[in-house]
């Protein structure tokens, strides 16, 4: 299935959207490794670092994704002062 992936933050680099196939069923955990591959090693520590949400919910790693759920955003943390 394919998964349209918003970004934001330190996320914004890489654009503002990146689409991403994951196979049905697959979990967060899924979409992260998937991510990881597109972006290269460098971003795999912000990834596992950052949160997933779907448009009206925070999402855990072993969330199952289904055919309704094809737009997440990934939030990495943020500061500020």
């Amino acid at each position: 299935m394919k998964v349209e992936l918003q970004l934001f933050g330190a996320f914004r680099k890489y654009g503002s959207e990146i689409e991403l196939d994951i196979p049905d069923g697959g979990s967060i955990s899924e979409v992260k490794s998937e991510l990881e591959r597109v972006l290269g090693g460098n971003s795999s520590q912000l990834i596992n670092i950052s949160r997933f949400a779907t448009n009206t919910a925070m999402i855990e790693d072993s969330y199952e994704l289904n055919d309704g759920v094809n737009k997440l955003a990934i939030l990495p943390p943020v500061s500020g002062g």
